[in-house]
């Protein structure tokens, strides 16, 4: 550079935030400064998935560290004396002030002609908005089904691409084993969804979990191409969760966006996947509470009951999913209810049922109307495929896995997916009982009743909880001048979340509480409402669309199968159709759960 050899700067990044500060490893800013001495431009050279503008300013980039033994061994053998303390930060970030340029593969970040500050949510935005045209453009020449076109070149790892990948990253590889180890390493694919390849590592030290993206639908192919971005989303819907609900979400170790691959904390047995215990007659007492505390946390974290508009604005865009929102949008709320070409059921038996409800104009209209609801309302930040699949349990402990769907949709949905999915299998255990011996499952039943209302009952009042402290902590004159001094829009209304100001609803307001305890009332009315919904439509897919589940494909006998299923169908149709106006509350529901599964005849449990 001194000598005048060096025309520009060109250095890669792992994250970009919103102003165009950077992060990218140890020496880029070193780099930086030394080019800025000599007046040589600086650039950045990163996919559009590195661009982060939820995060406003690199003080908020969370630097991990590397692991300690990098610096203090050599070779497996200790260097340095014992006890010595380590400082190696993975990352350094570079001022978006010394970088003339930011370089995708969208094209060159712009910067503002006034401030000269790099515009990175604008140009996310513009971006995203011509994704969401050209999905437009597809659903229009494919009879409403929406597929990207991917050309990715990402390749799938086997396990012996697993233990390469690992090895060649020291701080993942310690987590399994130490150098030299990778002989005796395991790899076992255990990946039982519809979409991604998921890997369980273990050696000497312990394990890890690789999951890896492709860009297509695993149980269809590459005729059903996906953008791989999605595994990006779910990345940090992980970490945002974690850092959210740490209980309850695993700890998210690496996202490496080239090869779409996430490697997370191993949830080694006795963890067990939730829908395969049920299937084989299991209870866990705690699962209700714990998912409850999880739906709570997570949604009203990232709600306007807690965000300014602003926040929520940058949360829609970050997590913008339109591949995986067009799934949803064609196998819930459209596939069930015409012929389409990939639904299948149980045949003869449920050719009527089937045919009658794509023949069923209400349900067709309270379909609809949830489809506008999952399209248009962005409420809350969602898991999006809240199943018992996508749940991890031991008698102790919960963890929620896979938000591959993430994205800021209704409120509702959430619940109301794994509440559907509680009563599945509920439904289906009679057919169980026909190879097991009639009262087999009665515990279970009683267990997933139960569930289901804790799960609604803590979720709820918890979710009210902390929506009431926020509004009382926020009415106070320190939060509301923290509130104003960190520049947060919320200062206007008091410091609380944009959608409930305390300035109206706080103790210092005018009849406030009373306000906030009605507005939490038509607020909580509504959300039970929308969350009977959409569980019918849930239950729906589930037996007469493409993806159905173990709870009622386990079942041996057909014909006994084919009852519960047609028990199933009819209540989730009345849930789509006639439970919102039926039902109050969960305790009502449950009833109703109970009276469907006795309506042919079956004994009721005692």
């Amino acid at each position: 550079m001194a000598q005048g050899k060096v025309d520009a700067v060109v250095v890669g990044a792992d994250r970009v935030v919103a102003n165009g500060d950077t992060a990218n490893k140890i020496g880029t800013y070193s780099h930086a400064v030394a080019a800025k001495h000599h007046n040589i431009p600086f650039f950045i050279a990163a996919p559009t998935t590195t661009l982060d503008a939820y995060l406003a300013v690199g003080d908020q980039i969370e630097i991990e560290q590397r692991p300690a033994e990098e610096i203090t061994h050599f070779k497996g053998q200790r260097v340095v004396v014992q006890g010595i303390k380590v400082w190696n930060p993975c990352f350094d970030v570079t001022p978006g002030t010394l970088i003339e340029g930011i370089i995708t593969e969208k094209g060159v970040v712009p910067r503002d002609a006034g401030t000269g500050r790099h515009q990175v949510a604008k140009f996310i935005a513009a971006q995203q908005q011509q994704q969401v045209n050209g999905h437009a453009e597809a659903a229009n020449s494919s009879n409403g089904c929406s597929k990207s076109n991917n050309s990715s070149s990402v390749l799938a790892l086997d396990a012996a691409g697993v233990v390469s990948f690992l090895a060649s990253r020291p701080d993942l590889a310690a987590r399994v084993g130490p150098a030299g180890s990778e002989s005796s390493w395991t790899v076992k694919e255990v990946g039982d969804g519809n979409i991604n390849f998921v890997y369980i590592v273990m050696g000497p030290s312990g394990g890890v979990c690789l999951k890896q993206a492709l860009p297509f639908v695993r149980c269809v192919g590459e005729d059903w191409p996906l953008s791989q971005d999605r595994c990006r989303i779910e990345a940090e819907a992980l970490q945002l969760g974690h850092g959210l609900c740490s209980l309850h979400v695993p700890e998210v170790y690496l996202y490496d966006p080239s090869s779409s691959i996430i490697v997370m904390e191993l949830l080694a047995p006795p963890n067990v996947i939730l829908r395969h215990a049920i299937v084989k007659g299991a209870i866990y007492p705690l699962v209700g509470r714990h998912v409850g505390n999880f739906l709570a946390a997570t949604l009203f974290h990232t709600s306007l009951l807690s965000l300014n508009t602003h926040q929520v604005r940058d949360m829609v865009i970050k997590f913008t999913n339109p591949d995986l929102c067009a799934l949803t949008e064609q196998v819930i709320f459209t596939d069930p209810y015409y012929p389409a070409p990939l639904n299948r059921w149980t045949r003869p038996q449920l050719d009527k049922a089937a045919a009658d409800l794509q023949a069923d104009a209400a349900a067709k209209v309270a379909v609809s109307n949830l489809k506008q609801k999952f399209c248009q309302n962005a409420e809350v930040l969602i898991h999006g495929d809240l199943h018992t699949g996508s749940i991890m349990v031991t008698p102790e402990t919960t963890n929620v896995i896979d938000p591959e769907f993430a994205y800021v949709g209704p409120l509702a949905f959430d619940p109301a997916k794994i509440i559907g999915e509680l009563i599945i299998p509920y439904l289906a255990s009679d057919g169980h009982e026909a190879a097991e011996g009639t009262g087999s499952r009665r515990e279970q039943r009683q267990w997933l009743l139960g569930t289901i209302v804790e799960v609604w009952e803590v979720f709820s009042s918890r979710f009210l909880e902390l929506w009431t402290a926020r509004v009382m902590a926020a009415n106070s004159s320190n939060g509301t001048a923290a509130a104003a001094a960190n520049g947060d829009s919320t200062a206007a209304t008091g410091g609380a979340g944009d959608l409930s100001p305390a300035v109206l609803l706080g103790p210092a307001a005018a009849n406030g509480l009373a306000a906030l305890e009605q507005v939490q009332q038509s607020f909580t009315a509504q959300l039970f409402a929308d969350t009977l919904a959409f569980a019918g439509a849930f239950i729906i897919r589930r037996l007469v669309g493409i993806a159905h589940t173990a709870d009622m494909d386990t079942i041996t006998d057909a014909n006994a199968k084919a009852a519960c299923e047609l028990r199933a169908l009819k209540f989730g149709r009345h849930l789509l159709v006639e439970g919102p106006s039926t039902y109050k509350g969960i305790r009502a529901l449950v009833a109703a759960v109970a009276a469907a599964r006795s309506a042919d005849g079956l004994l009721a449990d005692q």
